[in-house]
This record gives C-alpha cells, structure tokens and sequence, in this order.
C-alpha cells in the first residue's frame, strides 16, 4: 500500500474491514489520494468485503515519528486509534504537542472516518525511570474505552494523575464514549 509501511491492526465488524499501520510517503488507495503529514505518518482505513477502499487517513508527526501501536473498533463502527507523540503530531489538520516527556492521543473516528474527538494524557519522567506510552486499546459493549501501556513518572488522564512506584509501571485508562476519563 505505502513505502515503509507496517500494518498494526485489522478489524472486521458487520459494516467492512478497518486498518492501521505506518506510512513514510503519500500514495495512492484505489482513487483515494493519501498524503504523508511527517516523517512517518499512521495510516487509518476502511474497507468493504470487495477490498475497496471506502476510506483513508494519514495522521503524522512533524518531528519525531509518532506511531500507531493499536487500534480498536465498537459494535456500531467507530475507530479508536491510540498513538504516542515525543514532540508534536497533526490529527485531522490541528497541530498538537506533547506537553509531557511523551504524551498519549486517543483518535475517535465514526465508521465514515470523519473526526469524533481527540484526547491527549501527558507523562512526566522521574529520574532513572523510563516512559514507554500506550500499547492497547479496547472497547466494551457500551462503547467505554480501555487504554494501557507503561509509564515511569507522574501520568496525566484528565483530572487523574497516577505516580509510578518503580521506574516502570503500566497503567489501565477508562474512558466514556465521549472521551472523559472515568
């Protein structure tokens, strides 16, 4: 599909077959005209049972390279994808930095790839430990989100602030359909 692309995710639901991966370079899906954002951008696509492409997003940092570690989808369609950004990262034409040591983006997109919500969580480094971001996202029956990976520091969900205790610890996020932490 891409130059120096690496597929993350595939999912299948009723309504098609979603995607996410790594892309260095614009190209072409079908008709679809993907242009690259950044060093590497993360790819984001739907497909119907045919193998057409309904539609696809890349989503990149300017800097140093974001990426995509997982994504997920609800019973309905929706599209979570969670990244980790060092710097600053372009999602759905709005620049966002990271405010920590390495921050967390949690992308909503509906099952037409159009632009739900976006929330970020920020992580801070203590000494001798190490920040790693988000790993895994799911989703529930009621379309709650579940985020986890590792942290070493102070992280930042919202109002929530969790402290590791070793210098690496993981941390388990939930968070509404409409994207507050809970």
């Amino acid at each position: 599909i891409a130059t120096a692309a690496g597929l993350n995710d595939l999912h299948i639901n009723a309504s098609g077959i979603y995607m996410s991966g790594l892309a260095s370079s614009n190209f072409l899906i079908d008709t679809i005209q993907v242009v690259a954002q950044g060093m590497y951008s993360t790819l984001i696509a739907k497909f119907n049972f045919s193998g057409d492409a309904l539609w696809a997003k890349l989503t990149g940092n300017l800097n140093i390279g974001t990426t995509g570690f997982r994504s997920a989808i609800d019973t309905i369609g929706n599209f979570y994808t969670i990244y980790t950004i060092q710097d600053s990262a372009i999602f759905e034409g709005n620049k966002f930095y990271a405010t920590g040591a390495r921050d967390i983006v949690i992308l909503k997109n509906d099952s037409n790839g159009h632009y739900v919500w976006l929330r970020q969580a920020d992580f801070s480094i203590s000494p001798g430990s190490a920040v790693w971001g988000a790993q895994v996202v799911e989703v529930d029956k009621d379309e709650n989100i579940y985020v986890t990976g590792n942290f070493g520091g102070n992280a930042h969900f919202g109002n929530n602030t969790i402290t590791s205790t070793n210098p690496t610890n993981l941390f388990l996020a939930k968070y509404s359909p409409n994207g507050d932490c809970i």
